[in-house]
């Protein structure tokens, strides 16, 4: 074997025992054992009814990249063509599937068959199985030492026993269907971190968990969202990816949360779903209002510092999430929220475990639901998830460990962030001047989030839904990207400027509503979303609406990324100057 994993160039000769092989097939890896499938290579989940031989090349890289007899030993193995070459888990081609432990994140590889002529297995020409189980029958010693074999061999049993044998691969079996015997080998692909983005995406998408009308699911009676290992199956990659994935919130899981156990049904896995629009927005709405009029002692992240200061410092956060949830109650019409109930009550326990209080798998990551309807409350208590998974990404935690399901005992809110949460609201819940003097005049009621404001009287509005920030700190437009769009000539209904000047003659933008969360969670579809709000997008106002499809370890290289998406599926034309997309024609 050519392994890059072995230093000095040594050789190496992997053995197969017969037990590997089990069945007719049968025998150490000899031409009996693989002829035994009903195609050649195609045992172990490739296509074969019965195990057999599966010749895989391992790299010819040290680069860490490819697969390494280290890969096989950790634990691999394949999954076979699903038949489907544009299914869920991105492609039906057979998949060979390392699972690492220890923390360390497997890899998934795509295995596609290379012909060759010049391949020769070296086999212990010991006596087979014959297909009974039995002692071989003196036609299958004749057989044994297959079309490369030895003819001196042949003598007896015993010289037999201490030779190898060398034969041609492609006497291994004949595939049905095929005229000859036919030799190959599987060649493994490395899959880039993060393949299965779209497959995990959808896949989580359609557990959609709505905080005011949350699923109830009793035990033996079905389940609600997906465990790490259903993704993985959908997915079609290893279980440590997608755990990966889910730990830090990338590759498709940016929207995950984890389901409540009172809605998963299932208290032996933690299950994952998304969280309605709707929810995230009332959510949302809550956290702003909390933080304008909260009591506590809110620590802020200042730009620049370590990444979230000392353990000790920061905002209770376990205090914060209990005053959003009472503040989200209240919007709803409940005057009282019920105390969270204890083990042994039915239903709630303790506060969320911190860093320092990790939960085990086999429980949500929450500790014991808490979030179980109470009898005099009209509205299910909110779920401590759906408060998490709103409030996590306006937190910089201390000593991170990257497991954004771990709650920390506190933490510092991150300005632009909590600024970001609040350009949400502004739209959504405030009306411009001009639009609410319309409403007044004749009567019809003005919707915020279909307006367009001035960028004057955004600022002003904008500022009024945030927190006292110290340091003077002032929300600025850059940071509307994937909230808002500015009207320009390409949208505006205004003459063609899409601008207005003021009394100097500057020019004033006006801004509308466009949330990313809103847009399909689909490459294609999401593009074509975009060009019916508007017929011309520039590679840098559509960026922050195809940042998760386009991920870059850099700012270049996640733009260049956004380009490549761009071109895929849009025309690229020149417009004053500036490279500008349109839809393509169909």
């Amino acid at each position: 074997l050519d392994d890059p994993s072995l230093r000095g160039g040594a050789a190496t000769l992997l053995t197969l025992p017969a037990s590997d092989f089990p069945g007719g097939g049968g025998g150490g890896g000899g031409s009996g054992g693989a002829g035994g499938t009903d195609g050649a290579g195609h045992g172990g989940g490739l296509g074969g009814g019965t195990d057999g031989l599966v010749l895989i090349r391992l790299s010819s890289s040290s680069d860490g990249g490819g697969l390494a007899l280290d890969d096989l030993l950790a634990g691999a193995y394949v999954l076979g063509d699903d038949g489907d070459g544009g299914g869920e888990g991105g492609g039906g081609a057979a998949r060979l599937v390392v699972e690492r432990g220890n923390g360390e994140t497997g890899k998934t590889l795509e295995l596609t068959r290379a012909e060759t002529s010049n391949t020769y297995v070296v086999v212990p020409p010991a006596p087979l199985r014959s297909a009974n189980g039995g002692e071989p029958s003196a036609a299958d010693d004749g057989k044994s030492n297959g079309d490369g074999g030895d003819d001196e061999e042949a003598e007896g049993p015993a010289k037999r026993r201490k030779t190898m044998a060398t034969m041609a691969a492609r006497s291994v079996g004949k595939v049905p269907g095929e005229a000859s015997p036919p030799c190959f080998f599987l060649d493994p692909s490395p899959l880039p971190p993060g393949h299965f983005a779209p497959a995990i995406r959808e896949a989580l998408g359609r557990w959609s968990y709505d905080p005011l009308d949350p699923p109830r699911t009793e035990e033996g009676e079905g389940t609600f969202g997906h465990t790490v290992a259903e993704l993985a199956r959908i997915c079609r990659t290893s279980r440590s990816e997608i755990r990966n994935a889910i730990r830090t919130r990338t590759f498709g899981a940016e929207d995950a949360m984890a389901i409540p156990l009172s809605a998963a049904g299932d208290g032996a896995s933690t299950r994952y779903g998304v969280l309605s629009e709707e929810g995230r927005q009332t959510v949302s709405s809550a956290i702003v209002e909390t933080l304008l009029e909260t009591d506590l002692d809110l620590a802020w992240h200042a730009e620049g510092s370590e990444a979230g200061g000392e353990a000790g410092e920061g905002v209770a956060v376990s205090s914060l999430m209990e005053e959003v949830r009472g503040r989200w109650h209240r919007s709803e019409g409940d005057d009282e929220v019920a105390p969270r109930a204890r083990d042994g009550d039915g239903g709630s326990g303790d506060a969320a475990p911190t860093d320092s209080e990790s939960p085990s798998e086999s429980q949500s990551q929450f500790g014991a639901p808490s979030q179980l309807p109470t009898s005099g409350s009209p509205t299910p208590r909110l779920a401590d998830e759906a408060i998490w998974r709103c409030l996590r990404p306006v937190l910089r935690r201390p000593n991170a460990s990257g497991d954004w399901d771990v709650v920390p005992a506190k933490a510092k809110l991150i300005p632009d962030e909590v600024a970001r949460l609040a350009a949400h609201q502004t739209f959504l819940r405030a009306v411009p001047r001009s639009l609410a003097a319309a409403s007044s005049r004749y009567g019809v009621p003005a919707r915020g989030g279909d307006a367009r404001w001035d960028e004057e009287e955004l600022l002003e509005a904008w500022t009024a839904r945030l927190p006292h920030v110290p340091g003077g700190y002032e929300p600025r437009a850059e940071l509307l990207g994937g909230v808002a769009i500015a009207e320009d000539a390409r949208g505006a209904d205004d003459g063609g400027s899409g601008e207005e000047r003021g009394k100097e003659g500057e020019r004033k933008r006006k801004w509308r509503y466009l949330p990313e969360s809103g847009l399909p969670a689909e490459p294609a579809r999401r593009i074509r979303s975009l060009f019916a709000v508007r017929d011309a997008w520039t590679a840098e106002e559509a960026a922050p609406y195809l940042a998760r499809f386009a991920p870059g370890e850099t700012e270049e290289r996640s733009a260049a990324n956004t380009t490549r998406l761009l071109e895929r599926h849009a025309r690229a034309t020149r417009r004053e100057g500036t490279t500008a997309y349109v839809s393509r024609p169909r």
